[in-house]
């Protein structure tokens, strides 16, 4: 996947990076650094109890390569998804920092003529790749707890050029020392990003887009 070239010149030491935003047919503009997109890899393995605490206590930067957004569409005559396995962000819990991205030329809706449409005609992925969340917890997961733990997050969703403030909630699971579970939610208006939207029944859109992850995050090793 390619990287945005702002990200080139950032990495996890000094002050972290800036600033995610989690689209059917959208995603996520990263500021996530190229160590990130580079060295992610996907390492995982299990325990918990005491062990978890310290793992998790020890690996303040998480992060994911191949996180899963869906982006459904529910319009009255068509509902469809777009789905990509290429979410990428990190959990920065030392710097309360929450940012993901994807790259929206590998959404899929399972039908090749649509997504040239989706792409070319109103999400305009040549000028606008990529959709980005990035915010702050409202208030800090507690790394101890086991079992999901619902957390709220505020930002900016940016898409299609345009960047709004949003809050998303969520859950998180540290349960398992060697890696965080992610799930979370919301709902955009196209319009609020001044994206056309389409009448065909072929493809046609509601206003209303409603944004799922699920990513599985592993500790940042430098």
């Amino acid at each position: 996947m390619p990287i945005p070239p702002r990200l080139q010149t950032l990495s996890f030491s000094g002050v972290f990076i800036q600033v995610l935003t989690l689209a059917l047919i959208f995603g996520l503009t990263p500021m996530v650094t190229s160590v990130l997109a580079q060295d992610a890899g996907s390492q995982r393995e299990g325990d918990s109890g005491i062990q978890a605490v310290t793992t998790i206590q020890g690996s303040q930067q998480w992060i994911t390569t191949q996180g899963e957004a869906t982006f459904i569409s529910r319009a009255p005559l068509l509902e469809f998804e777009g789905v990509s396995d290429k979410l990428q962000g990190l959990l920065d819990l030392e710097q309360n920092l929450v940012d993901f991205y994807i790259d929206l030329e590998t959404l899929d809706t399972g039908i090749k003529l649509r997504d040239k449409h989706m792409r070319d005609s109103y999400l305009e992925t040549g000028m606008y790749p990529f959709a980005e969340f990035s915010g702050t917890f409202l208030r800090k997961p507690d790394v101890t707890a086991q079992g999901p733990q619902s957390v709220t997050v505020t930002g900016v969703f940016q898409m299609h050029g345009v960047s709004r403030d949003i809050t998303v909630d969520g859950e998180l699971d540290f349960s398992d020392p060697n890696e965080i579970l992610l799930v979370a939610s919301w709902k955009v208006l196209l319009s609020d990003y001044d994206i056309d939207i389409p009448k065909a029944v072929f493809y046609e859109l509601d206003n209303e887009q409603e944004i799922v992850i699920n990513a599985t995050l592993m500790p940042y090793a430098p």
